[in-house]
């Protein structure tokens, strides 16, 4: 790990050299040059053209480099200042997650502008050299005694990125939905959890029933079923026979197999089933078990519905326990 934050930090020190011999600060550097300064804090959001207060920020402040790699704004520090960002580009990181982008004319690091007992809630990271306006705290809180209108500025753009978060946030679903993985050969077992779940308020889609398009790849089918659901569950059956250390092994379809481990890494042990035949002594991989099994008796075909009435029962009282994601 510390070998990479040294990479890092190398890379970032390299940009800003790199960023200093381009001359993009010196452009806004001394008295003389004050007035593009003046200009391109105009052109942000905050500003919207207001030459009094550009000027305002522009006394106040000072240019910054920029450099690719460079962490401008690190989460969880406690600094205040604000920066608006002239050139360049930049990403914003909360707990290591790319939440959205910024570039020339936004501001990054209001919140704890804005109140100054909050550590910062994101990262942000140059992504394409440029340079900055930094702006202290005080000098805001200063500004705005002469121009109160950059409060609702603020406020504005805040509601504004409000929104933007909102629409990353996954909204739960009204009512359970649950993917059931299963082979062809075990499609039956899944049709009848189905019909086993159908007045729970549950909707169940087992693995035939549209979820793979003809404009998708396999793997975006899935991956979007794992975005929608809350729950799977995985019928294991003996689909397959394998010789492993000169014995025969009866082992689930590789394709149930994958599925499952992909279900469980998002969704979580809890609220991902296996269903499989009792004493079927189908083998699994170890890394996949642990998970909530329930067992069905063997017997005959017409008697299926019976023989998953019990499993359908815990399933369905588990799912009402559980509930949806949120």
């Amino acid at each position: 790990m510390t070998g990479f934050a040294d990479h890092r930090n190398d890379t970032a020190a390299q940009g800003r050299k790199q960023a200093r011999d381009d001359g993009m600060k010196e452009r806004f550097e001394g008295p003389e040059r004050i007035e593009a300064a003046v200009d391109a804090l105009k052109a942000t959001t905050i500003v919207r053209g207001d030459e009094a207060l550009a000027t305002a920020i522009a006394k106040a402040g000072h240019a910054i480099d920029l450099a690719k790699d460079q962490v401008l704004i690190s989460e969880g520090d406690v600094d205040t200042d604000l920066h608006f960002l002239l050139a360049g580009k930049a990403r914003i990181e909360v707990k290591g997650v790319t939440v959205n982008q910024r570039g020339p004319g936004d501001h990054v690091g209001e919140i704890a502008a804005l109140d100054p007992t909050q550590k910062r809630a994101a990262s942000v990271v140059i992504t394409e050299p440029g340079v900055a306006w930094k702006l202290p705290e005080p000098a805001l809180t200063q500004i705005a005694k002469d121009h109160p209108n950059i409060w609702r500025r603020l406020a504005i753009e805040q509601a504004k990125r409000l929104v933007q978060r909102n629409a990353l946030v996954r909204p739960a679903n009204a009512a359970p939905k649950i993917f059931v993985i299963s082979s062809s050969e075990a499609a039956e077992i899944a049709n009848e959890i189905q019909l086993g779940l159908a007045h729970s308020g549950a909707l169940v889609i087992p693995w035939g029933q549209g979820v793979f398009r003809t404009s998708e790849y396999a793997i975006e089918s899935l991956q979007r079923m794992v975005e929608q659901c809350d729950f799977a569950i995985a019928v294991i059956a003996a689909d397959d026979v394998t010789l492993s250390r000169d014995r025969l092994h009866l082992v689930a379809r590789d394709n149930v197999t994958f599925e499952l481990g992909l279900f469980m890494g998002q969704l979580g042990l809890e609220r991902t089933i296996l269903v499989e035949q009792r004493n079927a002594q189908v083998e699994l991989c170890s890394d996949l078990r642990g998970i909530t099994t329930l067992t069905y008796p063997a017997g005959a075909d017409e008697d299926l519905s019976a023989r998953m009435g019990t499993v359908c029962t815990q399933i369905s009282r588990h799912i009402e326990r559980i509930g949806v994601r949120r």
